[in-house]
């Protein structure tokens, strides 16, 4: 795949689609808001009622250009909604759960009960939206991984094509701003916490949010080390180590010292 092909690949167009309905969903949510502080009574009626309408075209476009997206999709994430894993697939339904109230509550109350439609549901409503947004762009980049770009570019910002060559050659020897270009004796932690800024650190931390600290609790540096041999096939959601096996053995050395 060339740079347009990754750029321009098959979900471009429904993501341009879905995310331009998102934005106009919740720029109609925000002006519901505002409309309901209106203090003129006629006028706040028919700003309501106006706003109610920049809802009705996202109400039709975002499932289009989500079922537009899941069929152009490649194929391993079409079916992690779908069941290929639990916690997406919870996401998925609570995204469409609230999407449907959204709507609903927008017609029926906002645009045929104008006069009843106050600032809190308008509120609640404009919340609503943007857990929905969150949690759809939560979805998105679960279901991509363990690339950021399909079959091109992985979640750690290494082409597809070049991880051949650098489990040849290194990723420390590779990487421009690496302070450590060589394992040897007496440096291989520092080699180690080198490896993960590099390739690990894109997803995960060491402490905080999706630390591998609380993960490897009780891990042996052998484990590490076939745990770190085996990613890709224990979890679809990794890239493959990258890099050679004196960087690998570095890393599982580092993490081992974690705990």
């Amino acid at each position: 795949m060339n740079s347009n092909g990754a750029f321009f690949n098959a979900t471009f167009w429904p993501s341009v689609v879905l995310r331009t309905a998102v934005a106009v969903a919740l720029g109609g949510l925000y002006a519901l808001a505002t409309g309901s502080l209106v203090t003129d009574w006629e006028l706040r009626q028919r700003v309501i009622r106006y706003s109610s309408l920049w809802v009705r075209p996202a109400a039709a476009l975002i499932p289009l250009a989500g079922l537009w997206f899941f069929f152009v999709a490649p194929a391993r994430a079409r079916e992690l909604p779908i069941g290929g894993s639990a916690v997406i697939q919870i996401f998925v339904i609570l995204a469409l759960l609230f999407s449907l109230i959204i709507f609903a509550f927008t017609y029926l109350g906002a645009f045929r009960d104008a006069r009843r439609f106050g600032l809190a549901m308008a509120l609640l409503l404009l919340s609503m939206g943007f857990l929905v947004t969150g949690t759809g762009e939560w979805v998105r980049e679960a279901v991509r991984k363990p690339y950021v770009i399909s079959d091109y570019m992985y979640s750690n910002s290494i082409l597809a094509e070049d991880a051949a060559r650098l489990d040849s050659e290194g990723v420390l020897a590779n990487a421009r701003w690496s302070r450590v270009k060589t394992i040897e004796a007496g440096n291989e932690e520092e080699a180690g916490r080198e490896v993960f800024r590099l390739v690990c650190s894109s997803c995960h931390t060491v402490s905080g949010y999706n630390a591998v600290r609380p993960l490897l609790r009780d891990w042996s540096e052998p484990y590490i080390d076939f745990q770190l041999q085996n990613l890709d096939e224990l979890t679809d959601v990794m890239p493959p180590f990258i890099g050679t096996d004196e960087e690998r053995v570095a890393l599982a050395k580092w993490l081992a010292g974690l705990n």
